[in-house]
């Protein structure tokens, strides 16, 4: 569990208090952009913590110039990974509820308010279990174009939602209750990649439950080009780490043979949908070795083998051919709207 800071405490329950936790490195410009939208929403934030992971930029004589006395800045003398930050975040927070926010994504101006009002329809005697409420994303590419939506599917207790739907955790969109986060221990600082997914499963494991609101309140901006500089190496170790790490909770929930096909398809979806996308654009030595690693997780499973096919020539195809991509986002849309999204 990690320590409250000094003085923090719990308010009233029909008058929660909200910590902004904004994480950055290395893109300053983006985080006052990150910061201005949390500074204009309807129901403003009590405090605003923005945590630059050991880059070295302007960034704080930008927030200085916002003149705002709900801004502070925290900055670690070297770079120790989003999980850190967003600990140090959440160390330093004072509120019953925390938000975080990427430094690349933005609010619109009614995240914290429909997210407060969902908050305030939960009875009181369920909240001890609440860990988190979710908004939908707006998916739009570095030019700000529209590339899809992203909303929340879980909802009710986490464990019984995630073995139901998969785990979801759209960008920049959760609110928890900081007690809760807190006590599975915050984000996992060990882990290369899936810490998102891996607090969700945390929480799950620990009973917890989640609320959702159906409707587009982020917009999150997916950079191919950043995607395409990553490491892939790296980015196959991180969910293999990550799979292993919850492989055991897998078995339990579904059975030993069960759990471990559910294992193996998560790290297929995962890294064949980085094989396709690689390939797509031309990074043939980085594709084909996403997806042998894809092949070798699946085993002989013929079902797993289908799978891994399937998920990069659909990833291939979708970056390929976008004119495909905007007519499977324009139904999302069209899905999303008609469920208020």
């Amino acid at each position: 569990m990690l320590p409250y800071r000094d003085g923090w405490a719990p308010t009233a329950m029909n008058t929660p208090s909200v910590t902004v936790i904004v994480t950055t490195y290395k893109r300053a410009t983006l985080a006052e952009r990150a910061v201005r939208s949390v500074l204009k929403q309807t129901v403003p934030a009590d405090e605003i913590i923005v945590v630059e992971d050991g880059s070295d930029t302007d960034l704080q004589e930008r927030l200085q110039s916002l003149d705002s006395e709900q801004v502070t800045y925290l900055r670690h003398e070297s770079n120790q990974g989003l999980a850190a930050a967003r600990n140090t975040g959440l160390q330093a927070a004072k509120c019953e509820l925390v938000a975080y926010l990427d430094d690349d994504d933005v609010w619109l101006e009614t995240r914290l308010a429909a997210q407060l009002d969902r908050y305030r329809e939960i009875p009181e005697a369920e909240r001890p279990k609440l860990a988190a409420i979710q908004v939908g994303c707006r998916i739009v590419n570095p030019d700000g174009e529209q590339t899809g939506l992203s909303m929340p599917i879980n909802e009710g207790p986490l464990a019984d939602s995630i073995r139901k739907h998969g785990a979801a955790t759209p960008s920049s969109s959760f609110l928890f209750r900081r007690e809760v986060l807190a006590d599975v221990g915050g984000f996992d600082t060990d882990l290369i990649s899936g810490i998102d997914h891996d607090v969700w499963m945390k929480l799950a494991v620990a009973g917890y439950s989640s609320a959702r609101v159906p409707e587009v309140h982020v917009v999150v901006t997916s950079d191919e080009r950043h995607t395409m500089m990553s490491d892939t190496h790296r980015r196959v170790a991180g969910i293999a780490q990550y799979v292993d790490k919850w492989a055991p909770t897998y078995r339990e929930w579904f059975g030993a043979k069960a759990g471990e096909v559910y294992a193996r398809r998560y790290f297929i979806k995962v890294i064949g949908g980085l094989a396709g996308l690689k390939l797509a654009r031309g990074r043939y030595r980085d594709g084909f070795y996403a997806m042998s690693q894809a092949f070798r997780r699946g085993g002989w499973y013929p079902n797993l083998i289908a799978y891994t096919i399937w998920r990069t020539f659909r990833t291939f195809v979708s970056y390929r051919f976008p004119g495909a991509r905007t007519m499977k986002h324009a139904l999302s849309r069209n899905t999303a709207q008609n469920h208020g999204g």
